[in-house]
């Protein structure tokens, strides 16, 4: 483990907004990069609107795991579910592969 402290390290904070119509949602989260590693979480909030009331719930918490490899990152996602769907025993993996252009 000692022979990583020379290797590049970042960290990052981040938010993300989408909007639909009933519903808006709002992730916050942060990453962590160690040379080829990735590490992160997020939390999702959850604004559901109708005519009578606007509700307010975190709704999941993410955990993602990855490697760079290239110019790829490689990551895994699991979403560990906050809100009234947990009870449904639902919940998401993700695997994602992203291309990171170079400027």
């Amino acid at each position: 483990i000692l022979f990583l402290g020379f290797l590049q390290e970042s960290h990052h904070f981040f938010t993300l907004s989408n909007n639909y119509k009933n519903s808006s949602q709002i992730d916050l989260g942060t990453e962590w990069r160690k040379s080829y590693f990735i590490l992160g979480g997020k939390i999702r909030y959850i604004n559901n609107k109708n005519q009578e009331y606007i509700k307010t719930s975190a709704d999941a918490f993410i955990f993602n795991i990855g490697f760079r490899v290239s110019n790829f990152d490689l990551l895994y996602s699991y979403d560990f579910l906050l809100s009234e769907l947990s009870n449904a025993g639902l919940s998401a993996n993700e695997v994602s592969l992203k291309y990171l252009f170079k400027k």
